[in-house]
């Protein structure tokens, strides 16, 4: 990860430690380190670890693996790669299907009876969040007039916004992850406003404080991401397979919020 306060996030959580247990398995080591380190590797002799091959969390700018992987010629793998760098990244990926999960949560709150719908766009530099934006707009558009959709920030979406949501009735507000749903979802208790009677309200990541509240959200499968990532990146050091592009599938996980 970019940083170690990475690890925080529940997805980066459960992927590291699915991730150590593939490796105890194989009899291999994990080595948890901040890109930092690459950076300040200079030659064979001060690669972190001698590390064999790497697999990268999306946050970390894209220069950090290509550092890698051509300094030292061993394979790294970028999982989830969400920092803008990556718009135009060649390399090596296991991606989540952002967009495939955000329309099927966009279909639910749908069916669930919305007649408007409120994006929030939680992290602007964000390419995960960028493609959760496409996959809602292009499923919503494709269901209701597009008049009734809009995008905001959380600046945004002031209390009188929220408000008017609630009032005009047979709402939805689709937050671009968990952290910011449950931002607003505190939000909405303060000013009197119930999910999902006043207004249905959905998140994405997974988060298990989201869960607590039965908040609707989208998840992918941390244990296919390890296993996935960690398959490919032995193929890749015994030559097996020349290149990885593949994407891990998001379910919709729907909770009291909606």
């Amino acid at each position: 990860p970019s940083a170690f306060g990475c690890p925080t996030d529940p997805p980066v959580v459960r992927t590291a430690q699915a991730l150590a247990k593939l490796a105890a398995n194989r009899q291999l080591t994990l080595n948890l380190m901040a890109h930092e380190q690459l950076a300040e590797s200079n030659g064979e002799n001060s690669l972190p670890l001698h590390a064999d091959g790497l697999l990268v969390w999306g946050d970390v700018p894209a220069p950090a693996a290509v550092r890698f992987s051509s300094a030292y010629a061993r394979p790294s793998i970028v999982l989830d790669p969400h920092h803008p760098s990556y718009a135009k990244y060649k390399g090596n990926t296991i991606a989540i299907d952002n967009r495939g999960g955000a329309s099927s949560l966009t279909s639910h709150l749908h069916e669930r009876g919305a007649k408007s719908l409120t994006f929030v766009q939680v992290e602007d530099q964000h390419l995960s969040h960028v493609e959760r934006w496409k996959g809602t707009k292009d499923t919503w558009q494709e269901l209701a007039p597009a008049e009734t959709l809009s995008k905001l920030t959380l600046t945004e979406l002031t209390d009188a916004k929220l408000r008017a949501i609630a009032d005009a009735g047979d709402g939805a507000i689709f937050c671009s992850n968990d952290h910011g749903a449950m931002q607003v979802w505190h939000r909405l208790r303060r000013l009197g406003i119930s999910p999902p009677d006043d207004v249905r309200l959905a998140g994405f990541d997974g988060d298990e404080y989201g869960e607590l509240v039965g908040l609707t959200t989208c998840v992918f499968d941390s244990e296919t991401l390890a296993e996935t990532a960690f398959t490919r990146l032995i193929a890749l050091l015994s030559s097996q397979i020349p290149s990885v592009a593949d994407s891990i599938p998001v379910t919709v996980r729907t909770g009291s919020t909606s």
